[in-house]
């Protein structure tokens, strides 16, 4: 979240992968998307060139591509950022029905942000 922190820091508005810098874990599918041997990450919601300056609804989210213990393979982990009076905040959630299952994999994720 440090490199669309800094990006808002100068535009005051969120920024996509590619124009903020990012590159997700894996090998990349599209410039949006990447995947790994285990998970897959999509940051599709912002344009990855795009700049908008609206709250965006998961800006990054990750998906288990096969069940970790109890926690079946879904997007599970989502980070909206809220655009809101010239500040962005981040809101890190893990969901599902075996959320709870995924949250022990990734104790700390909720922390992200804060």
């Amino acid at each position: 979240m440090k490199l669309q922190s800094a990006y808002f820091a100068e535009t005051t508005k969120l920024g996509g992968w590619t124009l903020i810098g990012y590159k997700a874990p894996g090998t990349a599918t599209s410039a949006t998307n990447s995947k790994s041997n285990n998970f897959e990450y999509d940051g599709s919601a912002i344009d990855a060139n795009a700049a908008v300056v609206t709250a965006t609804t998961d800006s990054w989210k990750a998906k288990n591509n096969n069940k970790l213990n109890d926690c079946g393979s879904a997007f599970h982990w989502h980070i909206k950022s809220v655009w809101s009076d010239n500040n962005v905040t981040y809101e890190p959630t893990i969901d599902g029905e075996t959320a709870g299952e995924c949250t022990a994999l990734t104790a700390s994720f909720t922390q992200i942000g804060g």
